[in-house]
């Protein structure tokens, strides 16, 4: 399921990357990781709570849509610091 989870997450922010213009790009979404998804939710962690306050804040809509269009339907979504 590990596996799984990367997969996704390495389709999502193939997806991002070709909108974000900016090149702190990497820097937001460096560590940026899926643990966990079910039918209703998934489950993000980034590595501090700044990165994750600007996740949620400013890029939700863009992380919301690049995994709907890697997983094929929606879910809510939540991200964490680790």
């Amino acid at each position: 399921m590990h596996d799984e989870l990367s997969e996704i997450v390495n389709l999502m922010l193939e997806d991002i990357g070709e909108k974000f213009k900016n090149p702190s790009f990497k820097i937001w979404f460096g560590g940026f990781a899926l643990v966990s998804l079910t039918e209703e939710k998934a489950v993000f962690t980034t590595p501090t709570k700044l990165r994750q306050k600007f996740l949620s804040t400013k890029y939700l809509p863009m992380i919301k849509e690049a995994l709907t269009e890697a997983i094929g339907f929606e879910v809510e979504i939540e991200i964490n610091s680790t």
